[in-house]
């Protein structure tokens, strides 16, 4: 997609995702468009489908926990994998 972007000129990039997703989606955009021209925007759609709000209390919902759960093993899974990528 970088590629891809930089050949048609795009300057911007607007990512709108799963309100949960939002910040694992913008740390590994705007990682892969770092130092392009390309400024990346990322949203989230404010639809929170049958999951609590963050801002709830979360932990006494099952489904909302596994995912906030998920999300925060999804991130570490990122970053420790930049340690062991020598490039």
């Amino acid at each position: 997609m970088h590629v891809y972007c930089v050949k048609k000129g795009i300057e911007r990039i607007l990512v709108v995702t799963d309100p949960y997703h939002s910040r694992r989606a913008s740390i590994l955009f705007k990682r892969r468009f770092a130092g392009s021209r390309i400024h990346v925007t990322v949203v989230n759609s404010g639809d929170y489908r049958n999951l609590l709000l963050p801002t709830g209390k979360w932990w006494h919902d099952e489904a909302t926990s596994q995912r906030i759960v998920m999300e925060a093993v999804r991130i570490t899974a990122f970053f420790l994998s930049l340690l062991s990528d020598p490039g």
